[in-house]
């Protein structure tokens, strides 16, 4: 099984605003691109509870994130998420709307678990009249610029492979679970990651929602 420190790695690695947080939702990671974002440094967010940093809202100007946060609750209850999105405020102020990409990481132990929360903007939505900062505009033009029109065919064992990933489960099981060699369940995550022009399984798991073939 997975656990944090696999989490952290996750965040770590991809190039996308991102960050982690425990199962009782205390941020574990917070990733370089989640700093130019959301302008809160790595060394502010980390040990604090989630609410509080992100503090996003609903697309009705309720707020999302709280003490009784629905994802924490649905992964207690291990029900998929499907992707949201948020009113987020940024660097310089400025309020705009992100899709967020929630992924559940299992630990060994069956109750505990981390989500890592990968955040996309969403071309024009932004919510005041203010211009967004740099980070937030090259952001959004390297999302459209990036996007493809159609999606891309995964073979079906690729996509049951995708399917494991997206639960946060790791190479070795997963290839117990299919009753394959390791060797074979590494060379489909390698091409799940060129169809999907992803860099790591996070990434991979996000485009394939965007796409609809999970």
């Amino acid at each position: 099984m997975a656990g944090p420190a696999d989490a952290v790695d996750m965040v770590a690695s991809t190039s996308e605003p991102s960050f982690a947080v425990d199962d009782g939702a205390q941020i574990i990671a917070w990733n370089s691109a989640a700093e130019r974002l959301l302008g809160v440094e790595a060394s502010a967010a980390l040990g604090m509870p989630c609410q509080e940093i992100v503090s996003g809202r609903d697309v009705f100007g309720n707020r999302f994130c709280g003490e009784n946060c629905a994802l924490s609750a649905m992964a207690r209850r291990r029900e998929p998420s499907s992707h949201f999105e948020l009113d987020v405020q940024g660097a310089c102020g400025n309020e705009f709307r992100v899709s967020v990409f929630a992924l559940v990481v299992r630990d060994s132990r069956p109750d505990r678990f981390t989500i890592v929360h990968l955040l996309q903007p969403i071309a024009n939505q932004h919510l005041n009249s203010d211009s967004p900062s740099n980070a937030s505009t090259d952001h959004i033009r390297s999302i459209n610029d990036a996007a493809a029109p159609d999606a891309p065919a995964l073979t079906r064992r690729e996509t049951e492979v995708l399917r494991w990933l997206e639960q946060g489960v790791q190479t070795n099981d997963i290839a117990r679970n299919l009753g394959i060699s390791v060797k074979t369940v590494r060379n489909h995550i390698q091409n799940i990651l060129h169809k999907l022009n992803a860099h790591n399984r996070l990434e991979a798991v996000c485009a394939a929602r965007r796409h609809c073939l999970l």
